[in-house]
């Protein structure tokens, strides 16, 4: 039996999906596994772990492609050592690294239709397959470098908004009681928290964020902030693309359907002149798989 596994590996959770004789058999989450610089080996060891659950519970034979789109995976130095110890760990016969950008792209658009690409979770990107298959990227250089608009950025703007409502060197803000809640802290702990909270932790209070846009003004300001520069992003790559009408896929936990940034984000497209034909829904995991199944095919036809 062929055996296909795909993990999409983002910084709040790792999806899996494995297919067996095309069809999918096991759909399971696990923790996440962002690709950190140094940490490759903690990674392979928590995607190893999500993957032989897995395989364990539903009698799942051995695993002839494993691919895995991975956040923080752009570059090739940390890509190379994530699908080294991902090989170390013995878990299929072949094992392929990529960006969950890239997945995600698959996911929306097949192997070689053309269109924008548009994330936003813990970090943000864009990302484009043109007509003659070259791809281009905008963004995604990490929570130090970019990531505007992304959960990220909207967390770290609002323990901005807390500190100087708290200093009163800005405006109160109903965000103090909310996040302060939703952590079950006071100000001076929130302050130990941040010091030492991660971007997947500081993305975690932008829901918090978007419940509090409706009635309070400067959770509505780091919002619609968010949602222009989400906009540029896809406004970036315009470009590339002849036309005023351009194919977008959106993904990522800022953009699913329930949550008001979606609906924002294609305001200010409209704003921008920009008219957008949406593709229904992305599921990144689903694009491994066809990443998978097409490295397993053309690797027969070599044979």
């Amino acid at each position: 039996m062929a055996a296909i596994a795909g993990i999409d590996a983002g910084g709040t959770h790792s999806r899996l999906a494995i297919e067996v004789d095309g069809r999918i058999q096991v759909r399971t989450e696990g923790p996440g596994a962002r690709l950190i610089p140094g940490q490759a080996a903690d990674n392979a060891s928590s995607i190893a772990g999500l993957l032989r659950t897995a395989q364990e519970t539903h009698q799942v034979p051995r695993i002839n492609c494993l691919v895995v789109g991975a956040a923080g995976a752009g570059r090739d130095e940390p890509r190379g050592a994530l699908r080294r110890q991902l090989e170390a760990e013995h878990l299929a016969d072949t094992v392929l690294v990529t960006t969950d950008l890239e997945i995600a792209l698959v996911a929306a658009f097949g192997l070689y239709g053309t269109g924008v690409l548009l994330m936003a979770g813990t970090g943000s990107a864009a990302i484009a397959r043109l007509a003659d298959g070259t791809v281009k990227r905008v963004g995604g250089h990490g929570w130090q470098m970019g990531d505007r608009g992304s959960g990220y950025a909207i967390g770290r703007a609002a323990l901005d908004a807390i500190a100087s409502a708290h200093d009163r060197t800005g405006p109160p803000t109903d965000l103090t009681a909310r996040i302060l809640n939703a952590l079950h802290l006071d100000f001076p702990h929130l302050v130990s928290w941040a010091s030492t909270a991660t971007p997947t932790d500081v993305a975690s209070l932008a829901p918090s964020v978007a419940a509090s846009a409706g009635t309070d003004q400067t959770a509505r300001a780091i919002l619609d902030e968010a949602v222009q520069d989400l906009a540029a992003l896809v406004t970036a790559l315009l470009p590339n693309f002849p036309g005023d009408t351009l194919s977008l896929a959106m993904t990522g936990g800022l953009l699913g359907p329930e949550g008001r940034t979606r609906d924002r984000l294609l305001m200010a497209l409209e704003q921008r002149a920009l008219t957008a034909v949406l593709v229904p829904s992305v599921d990144p995991v689903l694009g491994a798989l066809v990443l998978g199944k097409h490295a397993s095919h053309s690797e027969a036809s070599l044979g």
